[in-house]
């Protein structure tokens, strides 16, 4: 399985989402991370995360990450997982 997630490079707009969706009615679309403009000026990251499952004891996690803008950032990454047999690529 592999997934993408796209993390913007400016602080997360947490807030601004949970009250922009507050406001909204049942019938209204979804504010969504798009809809806040933090990916306008391209500063990004995209982290892919790939999971492999060799058996029944072995799981297999990749995590590679992109910068996707035009100067150097720093991303802390903190994987974590509830598995008792674990190989963690980074």
């Amino acid at each position: 399985m592999k997934m993408l997630y796209k993390y913007p490079q400016s602080e997360f707009p947490y807030a601004r989402l949970v009250d922009e969706n507050r406001n909204r009615g049942r019938k209204e679309a979804e504010f969504e991370l798009i809809d806040t403009g933090i990916f306008d000026d391209d500063k990004y990251f995209d982290v892919f995360i790939e999971y492999a499952k060799e058996d029944d004891n072995n799981l297999y996690i990749q995590v590679s990450i992109h910068n996707r803008g035009t100067e150097t950032a720093a991303l802390s990454v903190l994987p974590h997982v509830c598995q008792e047999h674990l190989v963690l690529g980074l």
